[in-house]
């Protein structure tokens, strides 16, 4: 979002050019599409990025998917003409606490997050809204306490638990101590305790623990 030199200029131009270009295709393309943002940086935050959606227009046979760290949700999507053909935002939020959550997810706000949470929760006709977990040693201890916070408190539509994945930036010693995961761990036997002990809560708890014994199922 800062251009410090001409290397950062360049690439900035790059991308509006890019971004450009894909929103005349988008806004010409009269079909139905599903058309999704973000994975690779905040669709709400970078300033080439909020420049394409905020010049798309309104298609009814357009469907939206934003993948977004929360901190800038209220400041961009009301202003989105494409707005009422959002589908889905999903929110990564990797804890059940705000100590956990600033600690991994350095730069955020937990309680900017979570009132952007509740903000998005109380649209009218509002979109889906699911959060995403990444497991990892620094949160695995808040496994449940994140789906009681997300389901039961806030309600939210759906939870998804996703192991931690070494990306390219992310070096070998780095991944090793916070695979949780992987049966090296030093603390993969407690993790595994945690899924044990979720899986076995009380079948009477329906939706929120089948869901939560399907997470079992995918990241045991």
């Amino acid at each position: 979002n800062k251009i410090v030199d001409d290397q950062s200029k360049d690439i900035f131009n790059q991308l509006n050019a890019l971004h450009n270009h894909i929103k005349l295709l988008i806004n010409n393309y009269d079909k139905k599409a599903f058309i999704e943002f973000g994975a690779t940086g905040d669709p709400f935050y970078s300033l080439a990025t909020v420049n394409l959606i905020s010049n798309l227009e309104y298609n009814p046979l357009h469907r939206y998917n934003f993948l977004t760290n929360g901190m800038s949700i209220k400041a961009v999507l009301p202003k989105l003409k494409i707005l009422p053909s959002v589908e889905l935002i999903d929110i990564s939020i990797d804890a059940a606490t705000k100590e956990t959550h600033e600690k991994i997810r350095l730069g955020s706000n937990w309680n900017k997050v979570i009132d952007n949470i509740k903000w998005l929760l109380e649209l009218p006709n509002r979109p889906k809204v699911m959060l995403n977990f990444t497991v990892q040693n620094d949160n695995f201890r808040e496994i449940i306490k994140f789906n009681e916070l997300a389901i039961d408190e806030l309600g939210v539509d759906n939870v998804t638990y996703t192991l931690y994945n070494q990306w390219t930036h992310i070096t070998d010693d780095i991944y090793a101590k916070n695979a949780v995961h992987l049966p090296t761990h030093p603390n993969h036997d407690e993790y595994k305790k945690i899924l044990t002990i979720a899986s076995q809560r009380n079948k009477d708890e329906a939706g929120r623990l089948s869901e939560l014994r399907g997470l079992i199922r995918r990241i045991a």
